[in-house]
């Protein structure tokens, strides 16, 4: 008589024992360690901050390659991935057997759960930016009168490469359990999350700012007619050139930056459902979405308003 051995696909059916997700997640973590992707992709986010520390060209650029876009490649080495590790039962590869007592949900959690050696590495880096940068005495923002030669990056900017990591992860691990041509989807979400960090300046035109997932800081905020940069002493600004016509009062938004954190870990609670599915999954889902739309409106509201007079 043959055993019939029922497979689920979410973190709803007979839920295994916790220690045998953990120790997939283990052997999971083991694998992003030796992941090329990742290395190459840290390697060039690496490349990238020797780039923007090589002399500023205009007031803020150091500050701002120096930021969250840097951190693009090493994202995109996490994605693919992450991608081709979520697509892992599709493979042809040789994998875990159907009597494996961890179903499709628990294995994309034990995924997810690797996926997070990546992501401290990725703290790690964003911990030495904001040590050496601070040792070295900071950037250069603001045109002449309100130039600033020491601004530094402040935590809640820190803290956006960590958790977009942890949505390229994320994300990554969701769309390979969902398609099939994982090659073609890994080389596109890379070149996306590259080109993020080439062409960085997109996003900081509204309402990019708001939903772009490295957000690129300082913000430009337009001066009311009739206000000159005497008028607002201690302001940083940027002056009229070649694209722009008029002053511009140049802000570290530390709040919109806080509240873009909230935005990036509720699209990773939104990505983590879609991985893992099941009721778990629909609830997580409810609350990031909930949250995302809460941080973007939170962000517009933060941005700082010039205003004359009382």
């Amino acid at each position: 008589m043959s055993e019939v051995v029922m497979i689920g696909n979410d973190v709803d059916a007979a839920p295994p024992s916790r220690a045998a997700v953990r120790e997939l997640g283990r052997i999971e973590a083991g694998r992003a360690l030796r992941s090329a992707p990742f290395w190459l992709g840290l390697a060039a986010t690496g490349l990238y901050f020797l780039n923007g520390a090589d002399g500023p060209a205009w007031q803020s650029e150091t500050y701002q390659l120096t930021g969250s876009v840097a951190f693009g490649p090493v994202c995109a080495g996490i994605f693919v991935a992450a991608v081709l590790a979520g697509s892992r039962d599709r493979a042809t590869e040789v994998g875990l057997a159907e009597e494996s007592p961890l179903d499709e949900g628990h294995r994309a959690a034990a995924r997810l759960l690797g996926m997070l050696a990546q992501v401290a590495i990725v703290a790690l880096v964003a911990t030495a930016v904001a040590v050496i940068t601070r040792v070295e005495g900071g950037f250069w923002i603001g045109n002449g009168s309100s130039r600033i030669d020491d601004a530094v990056h402040s935590w809640p900017e820190l803290v956006q490469p960590v958790l977009a990591a942890a949505f390229a992860g994320a994300s990554g691990i969701a769309i390979g359990r969902a398609v099939r041509v994982r090659t073609a989807v890994a080389v596109g979400g890379g070149l996306v999350w590259l080109l993020g960090s080439v062409v960085y300046w997109v996003w900081q035109n509204v309402p990019m700012r708001y939903v772009a997932v490295l957000q690129v800081q300082p913000i430009e905020v337009e001066l009311p007619v009739g206000v000159d940069p005497s008028d607002l002493p201690g302001a940083q600004f940027s002056a009229p050139g070649e694209f722009q016509d008029a002053y511009r009062m140049v802000v570290v938004d530390q709040a919109m930056a806080a509240w873009h954190d909230l935005y990036l870990a509720s699209l990773v609670l939104v990505c983590v459902a879609l991985a893992v599915r099941g009721r778990w999954g629909r609830s997580l889902g409810v609350i990031g979405a909930i949250g995302a739309v809460v941080a973007v409106v939170l962000q517009i509201d933060s941005v700082p308003v010039v205003q004359i007079g009382g």
